[in-house]
C-alpha cells in the first residue's frame, strides 16, 4: 500500500505544481463571472434603430389606438428610468404606418408589403381581421396576423399583442353596456406569495413560514450541480492524458518494474481525487467568503457541503477509472476519441434530465433515476438541495450503490490497464476489451 500512496502523492504534486492547475482553478470562475458581465455589457448595446411596421386594420377601430399606444411607448418606455432629460435610449422606437385595406385582392397587398419588408423599408406588418372585435366563438383563432422575415425578434409582437388586446377588451366591454371601471376592479388580479411551512420554535410558539426566493431556490441547486460537474470534468479528464503519455514514452515499462499495474492505476486515481478535492476546497472557500461579504451566505446550503465532497470524490473515482481504462487500451489520443464518447455520455446523461428532476424532485421518475449509480452524484445532490430534501435512506442507498459501482469499475479498469498498458499498435476492439475484462 506504501507504493500506492507514493504514486498518489507524486500524481497529486505533479498536478498542483503546474501552471495548468492554476489556469484550471481560474478558468471556471472567470467563465462564470465573465458570462454575467458579458450579459450586462451586451444588454447596454441593444440595437435602438427605429423599427417601422405597417398595420392593416379591417375593423376600422383599432389602428388609431395602436398609433397612440406606439407614441406613448416611444415617449415613456424606451429610455432608462429616471427624471433627467439626458436619459439613454435602451429600446428602439416602434413607428407604425396605417395602410388602408384592399378589399378586392388582399393577397396582392400582402405581397407588396412583404416586398417592402425584404427591401428593409419595413421591419414587418400586421393585419387585423374584420372579426377581431367579435367575442368568443364568433371569431377566428388567427384574427390578427404578424408577418416578418425576422421570426426571432419577438419584442414588437409581444407589445402589439398586449396593446391591441387591451383595446379590444375595452371595446367589447362598452358594446356589452358595462362600466369599464367596475369591470377593471372586478377582474383585477391578486398576487400569490410563496411561503415555507409553519413550524414550532423551541418555546412552542408557532412561527410563520419564511418567504421563498424562487430564484435562489432554483439557482443554488443548479450552481452546486454545475460546480460538481465541472470539478469532475477538470479533475478526471487529465487521467487519460497521463496514462497515454506514460504509455507512448515507455515510462510505464519502467514503473511496472517496481509496482503492479493495479497499484499503479489505484495510485493515479487517489492522486486525482486529491487534486479534485483541492479544486473543490478552493471554490467552496471562495464562494463562502464572497457570500459572507455580499450578504448571501444564508442561501448556501451548508448542510450539503459534506455530501458535495463525498459525491465528488466517488464520482472522480468512478469516472476516472473509465478514463484510465481508455488510456491504457489505446496508443494515442486520436484512437481514444471513439472510446471517450460512451464515457462522456455517462457523465452528461444526468444533465439531460435536470429539468424534470428540478421541477418534481420527489416524483417516482426523479427518485428512480437518481438511484442509478452513474447518475447518483449529480441528481441525488440536486434533489437534496431542493426543499424539503429526500428521505435519509435514499442518499445512503445511493452512496452504497456508487461505492459498489466504483469498485466494479476500478476492477474492470484494472484488468484493462494490466493488459493494455504495455500494448502498442492497433487498438483493441470491443470483443478484445470484453475478453480482457473477463479473463484479465
Amino acid at each position: 500500500m506504501r507504493k500506492v500512496w507514493v504514486v498518489a502523492v507524486r500524481e497529486y504534486l505533479a498536478a498542483v505544481q503546474t501552471k495548468a492547475f492554476v489556469i484550471s482553478l481560474v478558468i471556471m470562475p472567470v467563465l462564470m463571472v465573465g458570462s454575467i458581465v458579458a450579459q450586462m455589457v451586451l444588454e447596454k448595446h441593444v440595437d435602438v434603430t427605429d423599427k417601422r411596421f405597417a398595420v392593416i386594420d379591417h375593423t376600422g377601430q383599432l389602428a388609431n389606438h395602436m398609433l397612440d399606444a406606439a407614441d406613448a411607448r416611444n415617449q415613456q418606455q424606451i429610455f432608462q428610468p429616471g427624471d433627467t432629460e439626458d436619459r439613454k435610449q435602451i429600446l428602439p422606437q416602434f413607428l407604425l404606418e396605417v395602410v388602408d385595406p384592399v378589399a378586392d385582392d388582399a393577397q396582392v397587398q400582402r405581397l407588396e408589403l412583404s416586398d417592402r419588408v425584404r427591401s428593409k423599408d419595413l421591419y414587418g406588418f400586421v393585419e387585423i381581421g374584420a372579426d377581431a372585435l367579435e367575442p368568443g366563438d364568433h371569431r377566428q383563432d388567427t384574427s390578427i396576423r404578424y408577418y416578418s422575415n425576422t421570426p426571432t425578434y419577438g419584442d414588437f409582437r409581444r407589445w402589439f399583442a398586449a396593446s391591441v388586446n387591451n383595446e379590444i377588451t375595452g371595446i367589447r366591454i362598452e358594446r356589452a353596456g358595462l362600466d369599464p371601471e367596475i369591470v377593471r376592479e372586478m377582474t383585477a388580479t391578486v398576487g400569490v406569495e410563496s411561503l415555507g411551512l409553519l413550524s414550532l420554535d423551541e418555546e412552542g410558539q408557532i412561527t410563520e413560514g419564511e418567504k421563498i426566493d424562487k430564484m435562489a431556490s432554483f439557482l443554488m441547486p443548479v450552481i452546486m450541480v454545475m460546480l460538481l460537474f465541472m470539478v469532475i470534468a477538470i479533475g478526471a479528464t487529465p487521467l487519460i492524458n497521463s496514462v497515454l503519455e506514460e504509455k507512448m514514452q515507455r515510462i510505464a515499462e519502467v514503473l511496472l518494474g517496481s509496482i503492479s499495474p493495479f497499484k499503479l492505476m489505484l495510485g493515479k486515481l487517489l492522486g486525482t481525487v486529491g487534486v479534485s478535492l483541492t479544486i473543490m476546497a478552493v471554490y467552496l472557500a471562495g464562494a463562502m467568503v464572497a457570500a459572507q461579504k455580499t450578504g448571501f451566505a444564508h442561501l448556501i446550503p451548508t448542510h450539503l457541503l459534506v455530501w458535495l465532497v463525498v459525491y465528488q470524490a466517488l464520482a472522480v473515482l468512478m469516472y476516472g477509472s473509465m478514463f484510465i481504462a481508455v488510456g491504457a487500451a489505446c496508443s494515442d489520443l486520436k484512437e481514444a476519441q471513439s472510446y471517450l464518447l460512451p464515457v462522456w455520455l455517462l457523465i452528461c446523461t444526468p444533465l439531460f434530465v435536470l429539468g424534470p428532476v428540478l421541477k418534481e424532485p420527489s416524483s417516482t421518475f426523479a427518485t428512480t433515476i437518481s438511484l442509478i449509480p452513474t447518475a447518483t452524484p449529480i441528481l441525488m445532490l440536486l434533489r437534496q438541495a431542493i426543499p424539503p430534501g429526500v428521505p435519509a435512506w435514499q442518499p445512503a442507498v445511493g452512496v452504497v450503490s456508487v461505492i459498489i459501482t466504483t469498485i466494479l469499475f476500478v476492477v474492470i479498469a484494472g484488468r484493462i490497464f494490466r493488459v493494455g498498458i504495455l500494448m502498442q499498435g492497433k487498438p483493441p476492439n470491443v470483443r478484445e476489451l470484453v475478453r480482457w475484462v473477463l479473463r484479465g
